[in-house]
């Protein structure tokens, strides 16, 4: 059964609300229900000049049963009974340091936005799917998985964890005729306002635009083979020598960390490199 009804939950990087109106415009009978998290509120501007193809749900707390409960019900008068799919480009990266230059309270909130709350999303709606004509969940996770890059350590380790649940989701719910196919998508810079201010010694023309990811996206969703690809974790950026090798201290230095980057590539320890609780 095609996916016609797509629901996005957005981040703090703008790639949820720059990815909307794209869904949209790939398919005039798709219709889609967007949100985020509460950290980064969606203009509501934007869903209303979608011409009522797309809802918006104001932003929502994932990490609270009652609001979790609430979105689950919206959803549902939303799909009804289609099959649908949700998007979750949402994600939360503080700034590019040392594992032990994280706070405690910012270890907990990485765990929660990568990690938490994409699963108790999946925990409110996999139920709902199960019950009408399935669906399809992509998760949005990082290249750094893969690499394991330093200074971003608790992000790589929370994406990995979702990566995981990922997997475990499509061994669990997948392969009957009602089945919940889980896909993610490892990522590296997306070519936003948002990033590329955060980033700004990137190689930004080899960052991946919103417009390539959603082609990515649909791609996944809507191929012949999406039940043969159910679980698989793909590659979702571009392969470049300024990205890869020097790039990629070079692209995340800024005054904050750029001693300790120093520091640890000269294999020596800076002043300040190992904080007090």
């Amino acid at each position: 059964m095609e996916i016609k009804k797509f629901v996005i939950v957005g981040g703090n990087s703008g790639v949820g609300k720059a990815f909307a109106p794209l869904v949209l415009d790939s398919n005039l009978e798709h219709e889609l229900m967007i949100t985020t998290r509460s950290l980064s509120p969606v203009s509501e501007v934007s869903a209303k000049k979608s011409s009522g193809k797309m809802m918006y749900y104001a932003p929502f707390d994932p990490l609270d049963h009652e609001s979790l409960l609430k979105f689950r019900k919206a959803v549902g008068n939303f799909a009804g009974d289609d099959r649908y799919a949700v998007v979750m480009s949402i994600g939360y990266f503080s700034e590019h340091k040392l594992g032990i230059h994280h706070d405690l309270k910012e270890n907990q909130d990485i765990l929660n936005a990568n990690y938490v709350a994409p699963a108790n999303i999946m925990h409110v709606l996999i139920p709902h799917m199960l019950q009408h004509n399935g669906g399809h969940f992509i998760a949005f996770s990082c290249q750094s998985t893969q690499r394991h890059d330093p200074f971003m350590g608790a992000f790589t380790a929370a994406k990995s964890a979702l990566e995981s649940l990922i997997q475990t989701g499509a061994n669990e719910y997948g392969g009957s005729d009602k089945s919940v196919l889980f896909n993610a998508l490892r990522v590296a810079s997306i070519n936003t306002e948002f990033t590329v201010s955060s980033k700004p010694n990137g190689d930004i023309e080899n960052y991946i635009t919103t417009e390539e990811l959603s082609d990515i996206v649909m791609e996944t969703i809507k191929s012949k083979q999406s039940e043969n690809r159910n679980g698989d974790i793909m590659n979702a950026f571009k392969y470049s020598k300024t990205f890869f090798t020097d790039g990629s201290l070079t692209r995340i230095k800024n005054e904050n960390n750029e001693s300790d980057i120093m520091a640890w590539k000269n294999d020596t320890i800076a002043k300040g490199y190992y904080p007090e609780l």
